[in-house]
């Protein structure tokens, strides 16, 4: 089974939902998130997360 790497635009709310659904997929293999701006809010949410975040 080939493994995707997908990217979450928006990590709030809603892009939780999305990082639930991805994490659940055994089609994908990395999740990264992306914030508009790069801050420290970002990387402290990507981590509560789980996933890798612009910086």
């Amino acid at each position: 089974m080939e493994q995707i790497d997908i990217a979450v635009l928006g990590i709030g709310k809603m892009g939780a939902t999305h990082v639930s659904a991805a994490k659940a997929s055994p089609y994908v293999r990395k999740i990264y998130g992306y914030e508009n701006l790069a801050t420290q809010r970002a990387t402290e949410r990507g981590r509560e997360l789980g996933i890798e975040t612009n910086r």
